[in-house]
Formats: C-alpha cells, sequence, structure tokens
C-alpha cells in the first residue's frame, strides 16, 4: 500500500490539510481569486494524493461489534508507511492524541482529538490533564492508554468526534454491555442519550427469550448503568429465577459468583438470595402441604384435593402414593429444608412440573366420574410462587436508576 504523503500548495494559496477519513468532494479552500491558486503541476500532484487516499482507505470489518457486517469502518491501513503493521482510523483532521486498542485483527490507532476527550469525560480529562498525566513531547506523538473494549470505544470516540451517521441504530446485548462498561468506567453516560432509549428498546425481547436467562445478568448491569427500572427488575427477575449454590455460594447460571455484582450496589446479592429463597420456600411448603394437612374422621384430607367429592379418601391416598417414588428420585423427600435446595428456581420448579399423579380408578364407573383432574396442586402453587416474586429493592436504590435514566435518555421511554 503507498503511504500518503501531504504536499504543500505554493505560496499564493491556503495550506489544505488532507484528512485520509474525508471524500475528496467535501475538501474545500477559500483562495485570492485574483491571482492563481495552484498551478497545473501542483494540481496534478493533489489529484495523485487524493486518488491514493482513494486507493488506500480499507475496510476492517472486525472491528465491527461482534464481528457483524452491520458496519464498516473506514480505516486507513498506515503499514506500508509506518512499517507498524496497525492501522489507524482518524477521527479528526487535526487530531493531537493517539489511543492504540487491540482488536483480535490487529492492533489499532485511534487519532483524536485531547480536547474532545476531556470534555466528553472528567476520567478522561484527568487522564490528559491530572497530575499523573502523560505529558505531550514535542519530539513524539503523544500516546495514551485507555482500556476497554475497542468496538465500544470506538463507538463512543465517533459520538465524540460528531460522526453520528457511523453511530449503530441496533446492537446486540453483549455489544451494549461493552459500551455500558465503558460508559460506567469513564462516566460519560450522557453521550449515549440518543440512542440509548433505542438501543434498550431492541433488547426487551430478550424479557421472553429461552435464552435470555444466560444473558441476565449484562442485562441487569446495561439496565443499570442506564438507569432504566422496568428492564433492570425484568433481568433482575431472571437472575433470581436462575441462580444456584455451588459449594455453598450464590452463582449465576454460568457458575458465575453473584458476589461479583456488588459493584452495582453492595446489597444486591443479598436482595437475589433473599428473593430466591423466598420463592423455594413457598415451594416446598407446598410439597409439605398434603403430609401435614389434617384429616377428617375418614381419613381424607380438609380441605380436599379430591376435585370429584366422591371417594375423597381413595383418590387422595392414589395420589399420595404415587408421588412419593418420584418425589424420592427427585432428591424432594423427605421434603428438604429451603437453604438444602442447591438447584435454580427454574431447575426446581421443571421437577415439580414433571409429577404425574395416578388418578384412582374404580370399576364400572361411568367417564365423568374419573379421578384424572385430581391434584396436590403442587405446579399450580410452583407457578404462583414465581409469578408473584418480590425484590427487596430499597428505594434509595430506585432513586438513583431515575437519575441514571435522566441523564441517559432512557427515561424518555419511562415516562
Amino acid at each position: 500500500m503507498t503511504s500518503i504523503q501531504e504536499t504543500p500548495l505554493n505560496a499564493t494559496s491556503t495550506d489544505v490539510p488532507l484528512d485520509p477519513c474525508d471524500d475528496a468532494t467535501t475538501i474545500s479552500t477559500e483562495v485570492d481569486v485574483s491571482q492563481p491558486a495552484v498551478s497545473p503541476s501542483e494540481t496534478d500532484k493533489i489529484t495523485t494524493a487524493l486518488e491514493t487516499i482513494d486507493d488506500d482507505i480499507s475496510v476492517h470489518s472486525d472491528v465491527v461489534f461482534g464481528g457483524h457486517h452491520r458496519e464498516e469502518y473506514p480505516v486507513f491501513d498506515s503499514e506500508s508507511s509506518l512499517n507498524m503493521g496497525k492501522s489507524i482510523i482518524y477521527f479528526d483532521m487535526d487530531s493531537d492524541l493517539d489511543i492504540p486498542l487491540s482488536t483480535h485483527h490487529s492492533p489499532i490507532v485511534c487519532k483524536v482529538s485531547s480536547a474532545h476527550l476531556a470534555l466528553a469525560s472528567p476520567v478522561w480529562r484527568t487522564m490528559l490533564y491530572g497530575n499523573d498525566a502523560v505529558k505531550r513531547s514535542n519530539a513524539e506523538d503523544w500516546v495514551v492508554s485507555i482500556d476497554g473494549d475497542a468496538p465500544a470505544l470506538i463507538t463512543l470516540f465517533r459520538i465524540i468526534h460528531y460522526e453520528f451517521n457511523k453511530v449503530p441504530t441496533r446492537v446486540s446485548i453483549d455489544e451494549l454491555h461493552s459500551i455500558a462498561v465503558a460508559i460506567s468506567r469513564y462516566r460519560c453516560a450522557h453521550l449515549v442519550y440518543p440512542w440509548a432509549e433505542t438501543w434498550v428498546n431492541n433488547l426487551r425481547k430478550y424479557d421472553t427469550a429461552k435464552e435470555y436467562y444466560r444473558d441476565s445478568r449484562k442485562a441487569v448491569f446495561i439496565a443499570w448503568v442506564l438507569g432504566d427500572a422496568s428492564f433492570f427488575v425484568n433481568s433482575l427477575r431472571q437472575l433470581v429465577l436462575n441462580s444456584k449454590l455451588i459449594d455453598g455460594r450464590l452463582v449465576d447460571a454460568e457458575g458465575k459468583l453473584l458476589s461479583g455484582m456488588e459493584d452495582i450496589h453492595k446489597d444486591l446479592p443479598g436482595w437475589i438470595s433473599t428473593a430466591r429463597l423466598r420463592i423455594v420456600s413457598q415451594m416446598l411448603n407446598a410439597l409439605n402441604k398434603p403430609f401435614r394437612r389434617h384429616t377428617s374422621a375418614d381419613g381424607s384430607f380438609e380441605p380436599p384435593f379430591c376435585k370429584l367429592g366422591s371417594q375423597q379418601k381413595e383418590c387422595e391416598t392414589m395420589m399420595l402414593g404415587s408421588i412419593v417414588p418420584q418425589l424420592i428420585a427427585a432428591k424432594l423427600f423427605p421434603v428438604p429444608k429451603p437453604p438444602e435446595i442447591t438447584d435454580s428456581i427454574k431447575t426446581l420448579q421443571s421437577k415439580i412440573n414433571k409429577i404425574k399423579y395416578t388418578p384412582y380408578e374404580g370399576r364400572d364407573w361411568m367417564p365423568h366420574l374419573s379421578h384424572v383432574g385430581c391434584s396436590l396442586g403442587y405446579s399450580e402453587a410452583a407457578q404462583e410462587s414465581v409469578a408473584n416474586m418480590r425484590i427487596p429493592l430499597d428505594l434509595d436504590f430506585m432513586i438513583e436508576l431515575h437519575l441514571r435514566a435522566h441523564v441517559s435518555g432512557v427515561e424518555k421511554s419511562q415516562g
């Protein structure tokens, strides 16, 4: 690839720095029309330089989030000129700061305006101009390292440098999580104000997706950073339903410790644990209920589990006798205490739903006297426990979510 050399104009013209990312048709200059601005030979040089720019602009789709070919980032490949094996993205024609980033494809250098970064984030302002900042040398390029996911940072740099047409309008949950990590770390949630509402609304389909539980931890973090209260609660519900115990410690569906979520709120793991234990207790109480229920003189339950009111004792005895082996196989009999359940609520509910009753059948019965519809109410009780889930979020935390929504812009969708 041919390197780009800046071509100086003659003394009668105005110097125009050429930005490799600018379309040649957008470059304009003001000159003295009374004199020739550029000699024919100089014009040829400029034309050649612009054609070289056009040839040297390449597209690195690996910079795009998650490998999706949703947006192509124009990158000027400077490998031939600098022999560094790196690519350069120009965000400002007058850039004075280099931000090196790593991707799985190749290293990237983002040429940005330090003033823009300082205005966008108080953290970046301190990094650039604080007492411990990396000072700029006249002899060297000003290089500052910024930690974070490269595509997420590139998106923020595009916003900071007003490249709004290159900001994606739809992102996956992984992509938005990376952006949320960056804006939380660098305290710049205000940057995504025009896009946050659209991004989150496109993720709401995860509320009912079968595999949503695998992403619920990321969704909780996204909702917290952006301040979306309803999305936060819905995502947290999934986390409660799919959390489990490993070696006595609460983990998510992927086995990651929930104690790591204390960066959101110090009591968040405790809130999840409390909600989970309450639901597990309700389910186990339902399993125990037939074995602790009072019986009448004839040995039937009061109130009855039998739906027909005929041969109640025989019906209920048959149901109890048929479920005990199943409960034993599921390690649910004798019914354990709530802290002894290590499975997730989802797993426990699945075990309960699989329990089948053997209906009581008498000889020579008419079809309408069948006890097939009788049950001990296990599945119904489990479903009700999940539907009535309560998570003990405190008022101060909900106020914080509201304030975050005001900064990020998602409050527009919350009324």
